[in-house]
């Protein structure tokens, strides 16, 4: 693949949440660009994210969603007061939050809007870290106090004398508001349904088609004695995957062998202690691999055959000849290869060594092992939202695969899902079936390009030969030679 593309295919697990920042930009560079220009990529990642956020409350298209404009996100001036507050005691003791906690309270302590994203984390920073305020430096009358945990709390817009109020009240409030104004119904347009329901389906997709029709039909239905969908294996081995990281980390607290190792002094020890939690994971990585090559492999050559049917029902309405499946080429068996590659390292190292890198002096075996059964990272929904941006991306790319193979299909329109946002609309007038067509191959948003809607501007960093943004549930329509 070119260095482009295969930039973009990191990004694009970037922007799902699969990967860190930090393990996108070295992937990024091993592309072949410099680590400033992988370092500006993932930035322009970052705020291309924060306007789908913006625009239409979750990062997703075709979904029905209604505006978030109604819910008021900007912090409340306690809120700014015990972020500052935050801000001078870190500076004074040197201890408490991270570089994001730091940033995140000058945001807060300015009382600047907060994106949805944003406040959701803040919302789990309070669930996740609320046993960090039982430390005895917690307590005011401590020689050590503010504890580490106090800090970061108060840097979140927090307070630790009322754990329950102030940041984290409102955050839970703000959460609510903002699920109340996105409820969404997970659909794809009604022509492929059938197709990326055996594909992308996961069991509550099946559960609501069944409430829909009574029962699935027959094209919808997942026999007992079938196989799972590719989403389905997808979401298993990352979860599996996930408990198996989180077993192995729990033992290794209550073992001792994991411990708080605080300051930049004690990097080599934080090192020593990954480099054993990463030995006793030996071969977990690698078998998360091959399930996951499988997997993806599987709703690619999905991705094909559906797209082959779909000409094959074209070509028998007028009264042609079908066109057989081609196998998935070998250019794309390499990226995916390579995707889940990725994958397989997120679940595995960086889950590991993000969770290592976070302790700090709060650290006790009976907190740290709360904090690692509430974590989002090791949660069933990071594993679902994976799988999900995972199985579409493949259906996508061995659609689009099978058709240049195949020679049958020269040209495509955008075929906009039930709901979609704003930016989804504004592509379809360009190119939908009314509109001007587009080469098979040909970037369906091109790079640098300003697409608006509603008055929000969206601008992609790379081509994207298929959806317009992540989890985009949108579809094409295949354009015959000569019909």
């Amino acid at each position: 693949m070119e260095p482009i593309a295969m930039a973009s295919s990191v990004l694009g697990l970037f922007r799902s949440g699969t990967i860190e920042s930090l393990t996108a930009i070295k992937s990024i560079q091993k592309c072949g660009f410099t680590r400033a220009v992988a370092e500006r990529m993932i930035e322009g990642e970052k705020k291309s994210i924060e306007k789908i956020a913006s625009s239409c409350g979750d990062e997703s298209c075709g979904c029905e969603t209604k505006a978030i404009d109604d819910v008021d996100l900007q912090p409340t001036e306690e809120m700014a007061e015990l972020a500052e507050r935050g801000l001078r005691l870190r500076e004074e003791h040197g201890r408490g939050g991270t570089e994001v906690g730091v940033a995140r309270a000058r945001d807060i302590s300015n009382r600047s809007n907060l994106s949805p994203e944003t406040i959701s984390r803040m919302s789990s920073f309070f669930a996740r870290h609320r046993v960090d305020l039982d430390a005895p430096a917690a307590d005011p009358g401590h020689d050590e106090y503010p504890s580490a945990g106090v800090v970061a709390w108060l840097l979140w817009g927090g307070d630790p004398a009322n754990p329950d109020e102030a940041g984290a009240a409102w955050a839970d409030r703000k959460v609510a508001e903002i699920e109340g104004e996105s409820e969404k119904v997970y659909e794809w347009p009604k022509s492929v349904r059938k197709y990326r329901l055996g594909i992308e389906g996961l069991s509550s997709d099946f559960a609501r088609v069944k409430a829909e029709q009574g029962e699935p039909s027959a094209d919808e239905d997942i026999r007992e004695d079938e196989k799972q969908t590719p989403a389905m294996e997808i979401s298993s081995t990352v979860s599996d995957g996930l408990a198996e990281v989180q077993k192995t980390l729990i033992a290794a607290i209550e073992s001792g062998e994991i411990a708080s190792v605080p300051g930049k002094a004690d990097d080599k020890r934080r090192d020593v202690q990954v480099r054993k939690i990463l030995k006793t994971l030996a071969g977990l990585e690698g078998k998360i691999l091959d399930d996951l090559v499988a997997s993806i492999s599987k709703a690619a050559a999905g991705g094909g055959s559906a797209g082959i049917a779909r000409v094959n029902e074209l070509l028998s309405g007028a009264g042609s000849g079908k066109v057989g499946s081609p196998a998935v080429s070998e250019a794309l068996a390499k990226a995916i290869q390579k995707r889940a590659g990725l994958i397989a390292k997120a679940v595995v190292q960086d889950t590991v060594k993000r969770f290592v890198g976070s302790l700090d002096l709060t650290f006790s075996i009976q907190g740290e092992v709360a904090r690692l059964q509430s974590l989002g990272d090791l949660s069933p929904s990071r594993a679902e939202t994976i799988a999900r941006t995972e199985s579409a991306n493949a259906y996508h790319e061995g659609q689009i695969d099978a058709w240049k193979e195949s020679g049958a299909v020269r040209e495509k329109h955008f075929l906009k899902a039930p709901g979609a946002c704003p930016f989804c609309d504004a592509v379809e007038k360009r190119y939908g079936e009314k509109a001007k067509a587009l080469a098979v191959d040909a970037p369906m948003v091109r790079g640098g390009e300003t697409i608006t809607a509603n008055g929000k501007t969206l601008t992609p960093k790379f081509d994207s030969p298929g959806i317009v943004h992540p989890n985009c549930r949108c579809d094409f329509i295949p354009v015959i030679e000569g019909l």
